[in-house]
């Protein structure tokens, strides 16, 4: 499939980028630029994205109860529910979608839910508006 994209695509998206600390989603973005550069194509020539779940509370305490419920649902421990979703007060979604940009990204697909394509309420996605996407224009899409 890295193939394929190498030769024919103008975008690829490498799933979810936040999972852990992105090394994986970082090891298959350095596969596809060394493949572009076996096949002689500029790997900035392909537009580079990303999906995630994120979960923006109002605050830590608000999160931390997320967390919990969450956990206590999936038998997951907290740093497990960390790992799988961006999940926090806005100040910490921000800093952790901004380092998209740091890998080079430009877009990422937020599902503001537990589950890709859901949004977990209204109000999360008010919040996501006022508070965390206009942190990220100019970096990431």
């Amino acid at each position: 499939m890295l193939d394929l994209a190498v030769r024919y695509a103008s975008r690829w998206d490498g799933g979810n980028a936040f999972v852990g600390d992105g090394a994986a989603f970082r090891a298959s973005l350095a596969a596809l630029r060394a493949a572009c550069q076996t096949l002689g194509r500029d790997p900035n020539g392909i537009d580079v994205s990303c999906s995630t779940n994120v979960l923006v509370l109002p605050n830590a305490a608000a999160a931390g109860a997320l967390i919990d419920t969450i956990g206590a649902a999936t038998g997951w421990p907290p740093e497990m529910v960390r790992d799988r979703y961006v999940i926090g007060a806005p100040d910490e979604v921000v800093r952790r979608l901004a380092t998209a940009g740091e890998w080079s990204v430009s877009h990422v697909v937020c599902s503001l839910g537990g589950r890709p394509f859901t949004l977990w309420s209204e109000d999360m996605l008010t919040l996501f508006a006022a508070e965390v996407r206009p942190h990220l224009r100019g970096s990431l899409n």
